[in-house]
């Protein structure tokens, strides 16, 4: 299915229609990602190949609180995505893909900045990490409240 009847369908929900790219395309990862859990309950005669025609209401019931659209929304939705969502790639599998574009460009502009790119997601990485930790540490060395100071008024 082509962007152009995705956005058409979803246009013609009002509730679909307000929903933001970002969001939108969280759910569609959400979705990939939970590929496993919505085969799982399907009777074995389904293919795995190409998507259930329905979701499993657990699934649903997910999507729609996750999201904040309605369970009808959620089906309308997956009537429209399923195939997009059966294909789409793993966030390593993509990862993967846009690294090796980037590696075997032609581009002049991109020539010797491959180099610069991948220290700059190493460093991103372990300042993300690093971030992560001083976190925790903050968290776990914060004082307790003295048991006198939560009886207060």
């Amino acid at each position: 299915m082509d962007i152009a009847s995705v956005f058409s369908a979803l246009n013609h929900n009002p509730e679909l229609k307000d929903l933001s790219y970002i969001a939108f395309q969280r759910l569609l990862r959400c979705a990939s990602a939970l590929k496993d859990d919505i085969l799982q309950p399907q009777p074995h005669v389904v293919s795995v190949i190409a998507p259930p025609d329905v979701l499993p209401p657990i699934i649903t019931e997910f999507l729609s609180d996750s999201f904040y659209i309605t369970l009808e929304a959620v089906d309308m939705l997956w009537d429209v995505v399923k195939d997009i969502v059966w294909v789409l790639p793993t966030e390593l599998e993509e990862r993967e893909a846009v690294d090796t574009m980037f590696r075997h460009s032609n581009s002049r502009w991109w020539a010797g900045r491959w180099e610069g790119w991948q220290v700059f997601t190493v460093v991103g990485a372990m300042v993300r990490s690093m971030s992560k930790l001083r976190h925790r540490a903050t968290f776990k060395l914060r004082p307790k409240p003295a048991v006198e100071a939560l009886d207060r008024p």
